[in-house]
């Protein structure tokens, strides 16, 4: 049992990490021409249906099919609408594992490590280094998955298990149970469809027991991707959610025409299996593989209702910084809009910085240091897609006329990550224990300071007039001078401050000036893109924020 509980940890250890790995390394590559890949082949839902059949078929797992497409998503590679029939055609693909139980893909995988990582080690050939880290993040998935299923194989020969299984005379709900129970210890519903045929092919089981067993396997697999998506929010989340509910909308299809056929005799589901495949284990199969396929060929044509169903379940947090919101897709748009938009996404970034001075003050309520990690990466993830849409820009030819408005925003871009770091530091370091009174009303002063500067700076980026700019400039004029004075007045206060107090306040007296001249820096080349740019940009700036729409 032990055994089966390290193999666990071990591969979800591998599974998250590769998981990570590969969600990365999509990032780093998905540029305009990779997305206009992505969305080429998921132009129609049946290109997207066999794309996702191939890609049951080659990694064996819904789930790992399903998290990679969550990765395409959070790097706005593809829309949720887009990639769903991909999940759908990726269930079928894996329902046929059933029949391809010998293939074995650990081979594969191990050929995939070994060859991803020996590029990402030498870095040779360097234009495959971004692909190898999402192959290797693939190969580490599938890897952890692995292990998990190897660690879990004992007990599919343990007797207690299959007398666990093939318990006789119990109620069809405990089957169900039995089956959901069996799937979340053997991590795979068709590791135990397979058991399950296995054993009603050796009159073990009959066929009602063993198809009851087979849908409870398939609805363990919903639990288990739910598992698997505790991490994620947003759009990525609602992909997966498409995944979870899959097995439960096909079970409303299957279990009462199952349930009918048992109380009343009528051919509704066994007795057609019966009349085409004389052999019970082929019966069983073909239902199977007939509840993947009927399932995803449903979805399929639903998929519009489908998806506002998971909007509604999943919807993104207000102004989410998952993904870029107006930049999303710039092919076909002129290079003058196409900055514009950009830059709508550097003011949507400005705006969330009071989000740093929240985090402190609630932290200061609670006697606590802030947590910020998780909202600088987001601003650092986002920076990051608009350096990409720049690079694109920066590389078509008829963007020349606009060279100085794309030299304002990449400069816009150099201190929008700067400013992340220090207000990073800068709250860090507000938030520090301090145990004198004075220091601690002198803290929530630069506070509050920091946080009336940084709401007005947001309201101002986009839409200032130039008497908004010329007030937001005094705010931010240069504070060296009162500064040296508060530093003067409290370090010589060698009674009341104790001398790590005082270090304490020289730097956090530091990093707000920082903070202040790269807010003035910034809003003086937001400013001169503001001029560059004219009057479309004050009248794209007031445009009210599009609503995702569902097809």
């Amino acid at each position: 049992m032990w055994s089966v509980i390290a193999g666990f940890l071990g591969g979800m250890g591998l599974f998250f990490v590769g998981l990570r790995m590969t969600g990365q390394g999509v990032k780093k590559i998905a540029g305009r021409r990779f997305r206009a890949l992505i969305l080429r082949w998921t132009r129609s839902r049946l290109g997207g249906a066999g794309l996702g059949i191939a890609s049951g078929l080659i990694f064996q797992s819904t789930s790992a099919v399903s998290l990679l497409l969550a990765s395409l998503i959070g790097a706005g590679a593809v829309t949720v609408e887009r990639a769903m029939p991909v999940v759908f055609g990726a269930n079928a693909g894996v329902a046929f594992l059933i029949m391809l139980a010998v293939v074995d893909i650990r081979i594969a995988v191990l050929i995939l490590l070994g060859f991803s990582g020996l590029v990402l080690s030498f870095e040779k050939p360097a234009r495959l280094v971004d692909a190898a880290g999402i192959l290797f993040g693939v190969g580490m998935l599938l890897f952890g998955l692995g292990i998990v299923r190897a660690g879990a194989a004992p007990l599919a020969e343990a007797e207690w298990f299959r007398a666990f299984v093939a318990s006789q005379g119990l109620p069809l709900p405990l089957y169900f149970c039995i089956g959901a129970v069996a799937c979340l210890l053997l991590q795979t519903s068709a590791g135990v469809s397979i058991l399950a045929v296995t054993l009603a092919a050796a009159g073990i089981m009959d066929a009602d027991d063993t198809l009851m067993v087979i849908f409870g396997s398939l609805f363990g697999s919903s639990c288990l991707s739910r598992f698997y998506a505790i991490q994620l929010t947003g759009a990525r989340k609602r992909l997966v959610m498409g995944q979870i509910l899959f097995n439960p909308a096909g079970l409303l299809l299957f279990l009462p025409l199952f349930l009918l056929e048992r109380a009343t005799g009528l051919p509704l589901l066994l007795k057609p299996a019966a009349w085409l495949f004389p052999d019970l284990t082929a019966q069983l199969t073909a239902i199977n593989i007939a509840f993947d396929c009927v399932t995803a060929l449903v979805l399929l044509c639903a998929s519009g209702p489908f998806c506002r169903l998971l909007a509604r379940l999943c919807p993104d947090a207000p102004d989410s910084l998952e993904a870029l919101e107006y930049a999303k897709e710039l092919t076909g748009v002129s290079p003058g809009t196409a900055l514009l938009l950009i830059d709508k996404e550097q003011a949507r970034l400005v705006g969330h910085l009071p989000a740093y001075t929240s985090a402190a003050r609630r932290a200061l309520e609670k006697g606590t240091l802030p947590d910020l990690r998780d909202l600088h990466a987001s601003l650092d993830d986002l920076l990051t897609e608009i350096d990409g849409c720049l690079r694109d820009m920066a590389t078509r030819g008829h963007a020349a006329p606009d060279a100085n408005a794309l030299a304002l925003l990449q400069a816009n871009q150099s201190m929008l990550r700067s400013v992340n770091d220090s207000l990073d530091q800068f709250m860090l370091e507000l938030a520090a224990p301090c145990r004198t009174e004075s220091v601690r009303r002198l803290r929530q002063t630069f506070l509050e300071a920091m946080e009336a500067l940084l709401l007005q700076f947001g309201e101002v980026f986009t839409q200032g007039d130039d008497d908004d700019w010329e007030l937001l400039a005094r705010l931010l004029s240069d504070k060296g001078p009162a500064m040296e004075r508060l530093r003067a007045r409290y370090i010589t206060d060698t009674e009341g401050i104790e001398p790590a107090e005082r270090w304490q306040l020289m730097r956090l007296t530091g990093l707000y000036e920082r903070c202040l001249w790269m807010l003035r820096h910034l809003g003086g080349q937001q400013r001169r893109f503001l001029a560059e740019t004219g009057e479309e940009a004050v009248a794209l700036a007031r445009v009210a924020k599009p609503e995702t729409a569902v097809s």
